[in-house]
């Protein structure tokens, strides 16, 4: 499961801060180009699941919800 923060889209770019929930929470930032479908930030410094799911849940959140983004939501996954 991973939380993500202060959510903003500016322009074509979708952005937040992510922190995982684990016994050791690690935090990180990610962005991602909705028009060119790239990832512009991860300060993850690697591609992971965590990334990966969140990447996914913002994708998701700006064709369900348009300009009226949430500042902050969780992702699940088994």
């Amino acid at each position: 499961m991973i939380r993500l923060e202060n959510i903003e889209k500016k322009d074509n770019i979708i952005s937040a801060k992510v922190v995982t929930v684990e016994m050791e929470p690690q935090v990180f930032e990610v962005a991602f180009n909705l028009k060119t479908n790239e990832i512009v930030k991860n300060t993850m410094g690697k591609m992971t699941m965590s990334v990966g799911m969140a990447i996914a849940k913002l994708v998701k959140l700006a064709e369900e919800s348009g300009e009226n983004l949430p500042k902050k939501t969780t992702s699940v996954w088994y």
